[in-house]
């Protein structure tokens, strides 16, 4: 095979030479078991009777296998005379996949003194500084143990000698993943960037696939060739950038999320294992997107393209995609929750000050004596757990009851920081109720009460000499700019799409799927944006 991952052709007249052809040196004639040892590892001796192809001599030898339910391989070198060198390696192995034995005969094996054998490595993979080697997986477990020290050392081993190899990139291309249970995690480890590639989708690229007919060599290939000088140099720039702490926060939350995969087309999630030296050498991927797009750092954008390197299976793909798409946008996320928390709250305060101000000025002290639990709401006795509230802006807002109107529309749920608690609210419309197990329910009250489907409770009143413990008066507004801060977290959101939308390694599909997420951050803003209005003009639509 040569670096280009084709069979060579070359025949042999001499007798200890190898043969290298496109067709096995050997034919088998007959095989028969001589001996087994069943169970353990299910030893077996065959005997071989074989004719050598190019000269018509025959051949009888024994072969040694192992089998065990695993893949496994025994060499055994056959002698024309007992003091003569050995003039073919022959090997048989057990195919998983296939349940059968398969015979295998390696090329390029040269005769060196001493009984030493080492591979012919001019013009082979050895020599080479780009490779590819198509259907991958169909190659003997010979080529596959050699390439893990080729991919990740860099390393051949031929014979006694250990050479130190040129190569700069090595794609790998199959029709089908490899099969389990063959022991190639290791090899499938290897390979950092993992690419479905599919048939054409857009009908434009389409055509123009089928309308090009330069066949024509290109002419200036040398143009982008790089030499082995700017290689190193480029090397020894990349080693040299940075990685933030804000690209290593975003790592760590990515590990975090692949725990909990989920599958495309499923409700079942899986813990995506990635192995540290799968880490490491992502991170040097990310070094070098980041010297390509001349920086210094690397950077959030980097990151994107990462989930190439982290699945498994094609069905984990879209989904790891998303989680790295999240991971990118966390700190904007957490900013926009921190300012919904505070807003929020500023809301709640303003609400109940204009509610009992409203009652104030009007001469409605119905409620003067009613309990205010944590600023916000009042306490509804005998109800469930006895751990019932209402929000004093609902409650005072609430209708007398009367046989001609219709109850207010409410919903019960459990309060999400303190689920011992249950909360009621009124909403005009209760769909927008997000708390998960909300109860839609009826309300309407009278001077004392208040009325749940109907069903009266009475409302939790100080005692006699008993002071209100936490009184509204001592919670203040924030002094915050709301608007700018949303604005803030607008433009920096924007950016980064901007930003991503500029790296070279990202496709369209994954500028859509940032898009859709993106999407509901705008939403998130939006929404934050009415409680602003509302915080300052009391605009209730």
């Amino acid at each position: 095979m040569n670096a280009n991952g084709n069979m060579t052709e070359r025949h042999s007249t001499k007798p200890n030479e190898p043969i290298v052809d496109d067709v096995p040196p050997l034919i088998i004639q007959s095989e028969r078991e001589v001996f087994r040892e069943k169970g353990g590892a299910d030893f077996t001796v065959t005997e071989a009777i074989a004719t050598v192809r190019h000269t018509g001599a025959q051949l009888q030898f024994h072969v040694a296998s192992v089998r065990n339910g695993k893949t496994g391989a025994v060499c055994v070198v056959q002698k024309n005379g007992k003091d003569e060198p050995p003039a073919f390696l022959i090997a048989r192995h057990w195919r998983v996949s296939t349940k059968q034995w398969a015979w295998e005969f390696p090329r390029g094996m040269e005769l060196k003194d001493e009984d030493t054998y080492e591979r012919i490595t001019e013009g082979y993979l050895p020599t080479a500084s780009v490779v590819f080697l198509d259907e991958i997986w169909k190659a003997g477990p010979a080529i596959q143990n050699t390439l893990l020290t080729v991919i990740n050392e860099k390393l051949f081993r031929n014979g006694d000698t250990e050479l130190k190899l040129p190569l700069k990139l090595l794609v790998a291309a199959s029709n089908e993943l490899p099969t389990q249970g063959e022991g190639l995690e290791a090899l499938w480890d290897r390979f950092l960037i993992r690419i479905i590639s599919t048939c054409v989708k857009q009908e434009e690229a389409f055509y123009q696939m089928l309308l090009d007919d330069d066949d024509e060599e290109e002419q200036e290939a040398c143009r982008w060739q790089i030499s082995d000088e700017e290689y190193a140099g480029w090397q020894k720039e990349i080693r040299q950038i940075k990685v933030s702490a804000e690209v290593l926060s975003c790592i760590t939350e990515i590990r975090k999320n692949l725990e909990k995969v989920e599958i495309q087309g499923s409700e079942v999630h899986r813990n995506v294992y990635v192995s540290d030296r799968r880490w490491k050498n992502i991170v040097k991927l990310l070094k070098a997107s980041a010297f390509i797009h001349g920086r210094k750092e690397v950077c959030l954008t980097d990151l994107l393209p990462v989930y190439h390197c982290l699945w498994n299976e094609p069905e984990e793909c879209a989904d790891i995609r998303q989680i790295v798409v999240r991971a990118l946008f966390v700190p904007y996320v957490k900013e926009i929750a921190a300012i919904n928390l505070s807003l929020k709250s500023d809301l709640k305060v303003s609400r109940v000050r204009e509610a009992l101000e409203k009652a104030r000025q009007k001469g409605d002290r119905r409620d003067d004596d009613l309990m205010i639990i944590d600023h916000f709401y009042y306490q509804i006795e005998n109800h469930g757990t006895g751990n019932t509230y209402i929000f004093i802006v609902d409650y005072k807002n609430l209708k007398e009851y009367s046989p001609k109107d219709v109850p207010a529309t409410g919903v019960m749920y459990a309060d999400p920081l303190n689920p011992k608690r249950t909360i009621i609210r009124t909403f005009s419309d209760a769909t927008k109720m997000k708390e998960q197990g909300a109860e839609r329910v009826t309300l309407y009250r009278d001077e004392k009460n208040l009325y749940i489907n109907g069903v009266r409770f009475p409302m939790r009143r100080l005692k006699r000499g008993e002071q209100q413990q936490l009184w509204l008066g001592n919670m203040t507004l924030t002094d915050r700019d709301y608007e700018t801060e949303l604005e803030t977290a607008h433009g920096r959101i924007e950016k980064l799409v901007k930003d991503l939308s500029e790296n070279i390694f990202i496709s369209e599909e994954d500028k859509k799927g940032v898009a859709q997420y993106v999407a509901t951050l705008r939403k998130e803003i939006a929404w934050a944006r009415v409680d602003v209005r509302k915080l300052r003009y009391g605009d209730e639509s």
